[in-house]
């Protein structure tokens, strides 16, 4: 097709797109991004307003993720209340180095998540976070902490930084959303949603977040569902 340019390319060549940091950014790339893509405007339309989901930067930040990974939004609250309180008020990488496993622990933390804390902090990417580089530099920098897999980086990108051309195709939520807003039979897959997403470059942010919105209001009512989910293996 004459004009075409693939997903991947465009995302190479795209000048450089305003983070999503308040909710007029937002508004500015699902706009940018039903021109891009028609099928999200039926998705657009029954949602209403998108939450613009951010949380803090930093370390905390970080952790904060990692800590609510397989949780619900209010458990993963409480947790993070208690991780503060033992830590002295604020969550910060001397003051967790001065807990024991069993206080982490008895702060609502799996043995996996424990190891994952101790490694974040060990592996000094804190200074990475502050320094604030690229986010495909960023990104990198976040996957080789161990514990942190592609989901969390992607994650962390897209709340704590207002990335706007990011998409964490292992989320359950967005594959499940995306299989009944564009009529897919089952789930996809991550490395076909990956593709499907590139086409959607580089408004990726702004696509995640209308379709985690779209699946939370198509899911039955009552039904137990982390926010987010995870990639990796339960932990």
């Amino acid at each position: 097709m004459a004009g075409f340019i693939p997903g991947g390319v465009r995302a190479l060549i795209a000048p450089m797109e305003r983070r999503i940091e308040t909710k007029a950014d937002l508004a500015h790339h699902i706009d940018a991004l039903v021109a891009l893509e028609p099928r999200f405007g039926p998705v657009a339309d029954g949602v209403g307003e998108v939450p613009l989901r951010r949380l803090p930067g930093g370390l905390s930040g970080l952790l904060r993720i990692v800590m609510g990974q397989q949780l619900s939004v209010h458990a993963a609250a409480a947790v993070w209340t208690r991780l503060e309180a033992a830590a002295g008020g604020a969550v910060t990488a001397a003051g967790l180095d001065a807990l024991d496993d069993d206080a982490l622990r008895t702060a609502g933390l799996s043995r996996q998540k424990v190891r994952t804390l101790r490694a974040v902090v060990a592996s000094g990417v804190e200074s990475t976070l502050a320094a604030a580089p690229r986010d495909a530099a960023l990104r990198e920098a976040l996957i080789a902490v161990p514990g942190i897999g592609p989901w969390t980086a992607d994650l962390y990108l897209l709340v704590c930084t207002g990335a706007p051309d990011v998409f964490p195709a292992g989320d359950l939520a967005l594959r499940k959303g995306a299989a009944v807003a564009f009529a897919l039979e089952g789930d996809p897959g991550v490395p076909a949603l990956e593709a499907m997403a590139a086409q959607w470059s580089p408004h990726r942010a702004a696509a995640a977040r209308l379709l985690w919105a779209y699946y939370r209001q198509m899911r039955p009512p009552k039904t137990p569902s982390p926010d987010f989910v995870d990639d990796r293996a339960p932990v």
